[in-house]
């Protein structure tokens, strides 16, 4: 009785540290790779400001025109701050005009392997408050966040230490965090490393351009909060405890295949069909599109299963492909039935980054397009932030866009792409995400966000459309601020087919009185 106490106790918790350390290594691993690409991508700026500049012949390298081209690389870059030209450690001249001219930036913290210059923290006179770092090369410097080597890593893991490690006698470190010295042994070997070291997981990751290796570790202590309880309960309740972990790991794997089950059976059935929600001309109040959302029609009394589980579980279970033909057959159906009753209605149908890159998404919206016989231009393809981030994501665009329909970005705000990147693509349309759309009624940091992402987009030709419109305060403040579209519960949820067809006559008529006009009666703050 006591082996079957103590047992079952034992091999629980140490069950449970076991999983801790895989999930921190897989944590570590992960926020490293990120931290890299990071990392890579601010180096390879720098190499790239210091090619352009320095291949403009003989000039003086602060003569207007040069500062000028320093002024657009910084445009163009969504990372970079300011960029400058360094004699010794002052600057000479610089892409900020002459707020920066005569600045002594110091001595830099260290120098790399390749001779780049660091400074890991420079305050600069016209911004006093805000903290910077800076790297050199051939005389020309880049300013950029302090702490944009790191990105939004650093925010999503508080407790890790995080940065960029140069072998050498002496390694260095350029990062956030405490850092032990037993954590950068073997950098000269340049091989990934992801192991427990000192009482911490380390994950190094070596640069395949650059000197450096990313470095992220995450101490026992932190990997280790999360699961105390849990620990403390299977200590107390021993064999009990060891049980009730086995049968919920053993629930949650079964779960999974049964929701794999389910969805293929469900593709099999057809049991999905097409919602569409109304998308609003704020100057006329009038309907003048959908977006198509997909349903699953579950058995009377089966558990309801939203989008925001069976999308992602489709992606995982490699699903994704089956749902987008779904979710294409049924447009092809329901399309010249709406446009029997509103030939310039448009419908907005979304895709999913794999379909994109995988160039299945062009050939469904070809068949589409052939099938239906609808204008291009009536079609939207809504296309994720995280879609821009494929490799081969332009050219899949471009190939969409030939084929005359309308691009647009759905949700943005939420991921971490900048203006400044999409300002590469060929899109027509910036869906801004329910979070802002809310957050522009308000006084806060997401109403200066929300309208300085109108603006900018404006700036880049976008149109705007505002998601998650649900008061009439909302919908004045983003008319107010240039959006011309909205969409929301204001106007109304997603209804299937026979309801939209339903609404379509009252909705095609402008209201006596849109929000647009009733924006107009109140002053932009």
């Amino acid at each position: 009785m006591l082996v079957a106490a103590v047992v079952p106790t034992f091999m629980g918790i140490a069950l449970l540290d076991y999983f801790a350390f895989e999930r921190a290594k897989n944590q570590a691993q992960t926020v490293s790779k990120a931290v890299l690409k990071r990392a890579d991508d601010v180096l390879t700026q720098l190499w790239e400001v210091s090619r352009t500049l320095g291949d403009m012949g003989n000039s003086p390298p602060c003569a207007a025109f040069a500062r000028a081209e320093m002024g657009k690389l910084v445009l163009q870059s969504p990372l970079l701050r300011a960029i400058a030209v360094l004699d010794g450690s002052r600057v000479a001249c610089s892409s900020l005009g002459h707020s920066m001219d005569k600045v002594d930036i110091g001595q830099p913290d260290f120098v790399s392997v390749r001779g780049v210059k660091v400074w890991s923290d420079v305050v600069l006179p016209a911004a006093p408050n805000l903290h910077y770092s800076a790297l050199a090369d051939g005389g020309y410097a880049i300013f950029l966040n302090r702490g944009d080597f790191l990105g939004a890593a650093e925010l999503l893991a508080p407790h890790m230490t995080l940065g960029l490690a140069y072998p050498g006698t002496a390694a260095q470190f350029l990062g956030s965090g405490n850092v032990d010295p037993a954590w950068m042994e073997g950098l000269e070997d340049r091989v990934p490393v992801t192991e427990e070291r000192a009482g911490a997981v380390v994950a190094l990751t070596p640069s395949s351009k650059f000197s450096f290796f990313a470095m992220a570790t995450l101490p026992k202590h932190a990997y280790l909060h999360d699961m105390a309880l849990t620990r403390w309960i299977v200590g107390v309740t021993g064999a009990l405890a060891g049980l009730l972990v086995f049968t919920v790991i053993f629930w949650q794997s079964r779960r999974a295949l049964d929701l794999r089950t389910q969805l293929q059976r469900a593709i099999h059935n057809r049991d999905f069909y097409l919602a569409y929600q109304p998308i609003v001309d704020l100057r006329s109040g009038a309907w003048v599109g959908a977006e198509a959302l997909l349903r699953w029609r579950r058995p009377l009394g089966a558990e309801a299963i939203g989008p925001d589980i069976f999308i992602p579980a489709a992606e995982r279970f490699g699903l994704s492909g089956d749902l987008a033909t779904m979710v294409f057959d049924l447009a092809r159906q329901d399309i010249p039935v709406i446009a029997a009753q509103a030939p310039d209605f448009y419908v907005s149908l979304n895709l999913a980054p794999s379909e994109l890159c995988s160039g299945k998404g062009r050939a469904l919206t070809q068949r589409l397009l052939e099938v239906t016989g609808r204008d291009p231009k009536l079609l939207f393809i809504e296309l994720t932030e995280r879609g821009l981030l494929e490799q081969n994501a332009k050219e899949r665009i471009e190939e969409l866009r030939a084929l005359g329909v309308r691009i647009a970005i759905d949700d943005f705000g939420t991921g971490y792409s900048s203006l400044a990147y999409l300002a590469s693509f060929s899109l027509d349309y910036l869906k801004l995400d329910k979070l802002f759309t809310q957050g522009i009624a308000d006084k806060g940091p997401r109403r200066t966000v929300a309208i300085q992402i109108v603006e900018l987009a404006r700036s880049l030709d976008l149109d705007v459309i505002a998601e998650g419109v649900e008061t009439t305060e909302q919908a004045m403040a983003v008319s107010t601020h240039g959006v011309a579209k909205a969409q929301g519960w204001l106007y109304g949820r997603a209804v299937p087919l026979d309801e939209l067809l339903r609404r379509l006559p009252e909705g095609l008529r402008p209201p006596p009185r849109a929000p647009q006009a009733i924006a107009q009666e109140v002053p932009a703050s």
